[in-house]
């Protein structure tokens, strides 16, 4: 009765008013700087991202814990979580983090490009092809979002849309099978990424396009794609991934080649580090972690030996008879009472020698063969991989010809540890192959000074259970509270 009444009335007073105290979609968008920082606001969730590939995808693996020292570093019992893969109380925030970063990433993704579609590009002195690059990069991003809750929970929602009326619509809140996941992850980069986004431009960094998608950068994705394939979707995919790491190493979107000096993508000054004053170890084990007598950051040998200025019983001293280099800017001091310094720094998602070594271990399940190639695959896997081992700066001695194809692929696994220490690969490697039995034992050494000189044991310091539910993370309970429609994974209740 009211609502007719009111709409009887004659329209004498216009009760419209214009927005001021919000910043809406209409009166967002003025100018090209404007559409910019709409494209690239959701990138931060790139960079979250970091934070969830070092507690997720290495604290979870075998090669780097972060230990309980006394009354430090315990934050209420986080890190052992990760560290046995107590993942029992998944309502816990850190195992929700995963899932609601990367869908608040592809939630943003989703409305800067419904906002984008009802722009005029001319308005903003924007060309058509400046206009769909920057679709592009959001749809690469969006991409790599859902490629990470692929790998990590396998089961999940697509969603490609702002419009919340259709997001709540029942089947559109139900998970999606990995083949859809998959095959749309592979459509978004191969038909749209591939073609809209920027190649890289010259022969050294990337200039203005640091910290943006190219070419390579959505080929790179496509060949983590394939390279899980079989894992995620029960379909192997090796042909797909060589033939995207030809594209990628024939220079087809731009110039890459594999850096002389390993370090220097984690080099803070990229110039060349130091001579290595050691020969009998892999040299990119002292540019990783370090180690008891090592001159670093400064002049003074670190004594991790028990009583040493370094090691146990201090408070924070490290556990296992090492400590992290890799990122560590070595011009900021560690000794107390120094002052702290701040210095930019840039996290790697991708490197060239990962693209060789995903290439070789692509090349040799698919053709069962370490010396293979043919018109199509210029490079054997042999190849590929003592391409890195030979690189200045590394010089490893080459892998023989006349290794197994089964011997090959476990010099290749332990290559990738070593190449790819604490890049977020090690938890998606051990998955792939399906070996997470074998990073149940954890080792350190134990360092000991006398008077007959500094001794090492080698030494277990913990077995943790592992079971094939942890193939897969649980999806937090918050999230099955939310959405009905939701299935947990299999062995997680």
């Amino acid at each position: 009765m009211m609502a007719g009444t009111v709409l009887g009335l004659p329209s004498c007073t216009d009760l419209s008013e214009t927005v001021y105290d919000q910043v809406m979609s209409k009166n967002y968008y003025n100018t090209k700087q404007d559409v910019i920082n709409a494209v690239f606001r959701p990138f931060e969730h790139i960079y979250e991202s970091i934070v969830r590939r070092h507690e997720h995808e290495e604290l979870t693996g075998d090669q780097l814990i972060t230990p309980t020292r006394g009354t430090w570093w315990y934050d209420g019992g986080k890190w052992e979580k990760y560290h046995y893969h107590q993942y029992d109380d998944i309502n816990q925030e850190d195992w929700t983090n995963e899932w609601e970063g990367m869908y608040g990433g592809i939630g943003q993704c989703n409305l800067v490009l419904d906002d984008l579609s009802q722009l005029n590009p001319s308005k903003f002195n924007l060309s058509d092809s400046e206009f769909d690059s920057f679709k592009a990069q959001l749809r690469c991003m969006r991409a790599y979002c859902y490629l990470r809750l692929l790998n990590s929970y396998r089961n999940c929602i697509l969603t490609t849309t702002s419009d919340q009326a259709v997001n709540e619509q029942p089947e559109n809140r139900k998970q999606v099978s990995p083949q859809v996941m998959f095959d749309f992850i592979e459509s978004e980069l191969r038909d749209v990424c591939l073609v809209a986004l920027p190649s890289k431009i010259g022969q050294s960094g990337n200039g203005g396009q640091q910290g943006q998608f190219t070419k390579a950068g959505a080929a790179a994705l496509l060949v983590r794609l394939y390279l899980n394939a079989e894992k995620w979707i029960g379909q192997p995919k090796w042909q797909e991934c060589i033939d995207m790491c030809e594209r990628i190493t024939g220079g087809e979107f731009g110039y890459y080649a594999i850096a002389d000096n390993w370090y220097e993508p984690f080099d803070w000054n990229n110039e060349a580090m130091r001579e290595n004053p050691y020969a009998q170890r892999d040299p990119r084990f002292y540019l990783t972690i370090v180690h008891n007598s090592m001159k670093w950051p400064a002049d003074k040998e670190v004594e991790i030996w028990e009583g040493g200025s370094n090691g146990l019983p201090l408070t924070n001293a490290t556990t296992t008879g090492y400590y992290l280099r890799k990122y560590v800017n070595s011009s900021v001091s560690f000794e107390a009472g120094a002052p702290t310094t701040k210095a930019h720094h840039n996290w790697i998602l991708f490197r060239y020698a990962e693209v060789l070594l995903n290439y070789a271990e692509a090349m040799v399940n698919a053709y069962d063969d370490i010396t293979f190639t043919n018109e199509k695959c210029g490079m054997s896997a042999l190849q590929a991989v003592n391409l890195v081992r030979g690189r200045d700066g590394v010089k490893m001695p080459a892998l023989s010809e006349t290794l197994s194809p089964a011997d090959f692929l476990k010099r290749l696994k332990n290559e990738r540890r070593v190449e790819l220490a604490f890049e977020g690969h090690r938890f998606w490697d051990l998955r792939r192959w399906k070996e997470l039995d074998a990073s149940k034992d954890i080792y350190g050494v134990k360092i000991t000074k006398g008077e007959a000189g500094v001794d090492y044991a080698r030494q277990l310091l913990d077995t943790r259970s592992v079971d094939d539910k942890l193939y897969f993370y649980p999806i937090a309970n918050t999230e099955l509270f939310k959405n009905d429609k939701l299935k947990q994974n299999p062995g997680w209740k």
